[in-house]
């Protein structure tokens, strides 16, 4: 995710908040705090599951239902990069209604209203 053709680090807090435009309106990406580093043959190291901004958390994220491997840091960074593309595309920001608060509250939901 960091501009690499293999990924070794993800940034688990991918928001529009820490997309920054430079003075050529080139975007750059801040706020590293909550990033992980992958290298290879090592295991891993923080990958606690809910990390980040609720906003731009992917469902299976929210409901627990994921196995925190490379490539699973890899799919929510992209999601959460679909959010902020999203945002700029609507001028709105991405839902964080009731539904995104039960998740992380109740456990899974029945299903996501489209």
């Amino acid at each position: 995710m960091l501009g690499f053709s293999e990924p070794v680090g993800f940034h688990r807090d991918f928001k529009s908040k820490n997309v920054l435009l430079k003075s050529d309106l080139t975007a750059v990406l801040a706020d590293f705090g909550l990033a992980v580093r992958f290298e290879p043959g090592k295991p891993p190291g923080d990958t606690h599951g809910q990390v980040g901004t609720r906003r731009y958390m992917a469902p299976e994220v929210l409901e627990g239902a994921i196995n925190f491997q490379r490539d699973a840091f890899l799919r929510i960074d992209m999601y959460a990069m679909g959010l902020v593309l999203w945002e700029l595309v609507s001028r709105c920001k991405a839902a964080d209604g009731e539904w995104v608060r039960s998740l992380g509250v109740r456990g899974r939901e029945p299903g996501a209203a489209d």
